[in-house]
């Protein structure tokens, strides 16, 4: 299912991955075989923005997005996979995003979270109702995007990329980590894409 406002279309579904690649989208490793992996919009012919979530599944960017990403110097920590759509413009095309090597940078003294344990083992713990999050800056070892080792279903990105993100105006919608509420939309065109936000990204 996608899904859209105003025409604009945020996330949609993905088909034909393979069920072990679905596995590792949160574990930050290389995949060798995602099988044939293919997008599918309910409107053909929405407008596209350049990070499109796919529901419990792995983001979608665009080629756009994604010549951005790779001309940062950690583009060796992102694996862009090429996708097949039914969307109408056939020029277009579409790449799924997965970054490797969860980095190990949280902060749980500074960070505001209601702390739970992990069923799998109780000696261990995760972060949920995440409201602040706070880095450990030396453990983060300059990367520029990455997902984080106690809660990797979310994706940070560094002050750098926030910058080159809203000077080529990437569509997206950006969340301040150091307050959950406070957005921020890479196209200040369009105020109310801030409402459709997937992810939380510093």
């Amino acid at each position: 299912m996608s899904y859209q406002r105003d025409g604009d279309l945020y996330y949609t579904n993905i088909e034909n991955i393979n069920k072990e690649a679905e596995k590792l989208e949160f574990e930050g490793v290389l995949i060798e075989d995602i099988g044939d992996p293919t997008i599918k919009f309910r409107n053909k012919k929405a407008k596209i923005t350049d990070y499109i979530m796919g529901i419990g599944r792995f983001p979608i960017v665009s080629t756009r997005f994604k010549d951005l990403l790779s001309s940062l110097p950690d583009s060796e920590y992102i694996q862009f996979i090429k996708c097949k759509s039914n969307y109408f413009k056939q020029t277009e095309e579409f790449w799924i995003m997965n970054i490797l090597e969860l980095v190990d940078c949280f902060d749980w003294e500074k960070s505001e979270y209601v702390k739970r344990t992990k069923y799998s083992n109780p000696n261990e713990f995760w972060p949920d109702d995440v409201t602040k999050v706070e880095m450990i800056d030396e453990k983060t070892n300059g990367r520029n995007i990455f997902r984080v080792l106690d809660f990797p279903t979310y994706i940070f990105i560094s002050k750098q990329l926030e910058g080159l993100i809203l000077e080529n105006k990437i569509k997206l919608t950006l969340v301040r980590t150091q307050d959950l509420t406070q957005v921020i939309d890479a196209d200040p065109n369009d105020p109310g894409l801030a409402r459709w936000g997937h992810e939380n990204l510093d």
